[in-house]
């Protein structure tokens, strides 16, 4: 099965970057600033995203590559603020369907973008724009996100972020394909999970 993940941190201050990304149920821990970087690949540069550390590209997102399908599955992303803060953001995934072979929490993969494809949209997220709804981690909360639990501390700071996320399988060629989203990483560049 083909995972494409975007961890990602909404945050007004540059410095910004990923400790580590654990991930279960498959026993993995990648680690920042060795595995994987944090960089900024849209044009909200608030926006901080994990990608895997190679070349000098800002991804969108890391893929992952398991040898066998999974229904749920969950990550834990601890990010390090300003270098004297530490914030942790836990994502609790389940798979809706076994149609096809790969998954996105990129929402804008889930529409019928092109000729041939269907609507993936399951009907929790009809009415949610992508940037409602995927999974982020912010310093602040600036918006409210479904299926996410926050604890805030006395200066407004989301220390920890619980959030669940229900998403349709894709079809892989979706996924891998570069028009439908720019910086998708390449298939070359996913991990071997499980």
């Amino acid at each position: 099965m083909l995972i494409h993940l975007t961890p990602k941190m909404f945050a007004p201050i540059r410095e910004v970057q990923l400790i580590d990304l654990e991930i279960a149920p498959f026993g993995v821990t990648l680690r920042g600033g060795v595995e994987l970087v944090t960089r900024r690949p849209y044009p909200n540069k608030h926006y901080k995203v994990v990608c895997r550390k190679e070349g000098h590209a800002a991804m969108d997102g890391i893929l992952l590559k398991t040898k066998r399908r999974v229904k749920q599955f969950g990550i834990v992303a601890r990010w390090a603020v300003a270098a004297e803060l530490v914030v942790c953001h836990f994502v609790s995934y389940t798979i809706l369907d076994r149609d096809f072979g790969a998954v996105s929490e990129k929402m804008i993969l889930w529409y019928p973008t092109f000729e041939g494809l269907t609507d993936r949209r399951p009907d929790w997220c009809q009415d949610v724009p992508p940037v409602m709804g995927e999974p982020t981690m912010e310093l602040y909360k600036t918006r409210d996100l479904p299926e996410t639990i926050d604890a805030i501390d006395d200066e407004g700071i989301i220390k920890r972020r619980i959030q669940k996320f229900s998403l349709p399988t894709l079809e892989p060629e979706r996924v891998l394909n570069s028009e439908f989203v720019s910086r998708m990483p390449s298939i070359e560049s996913a991990f071997r999970v499980g």
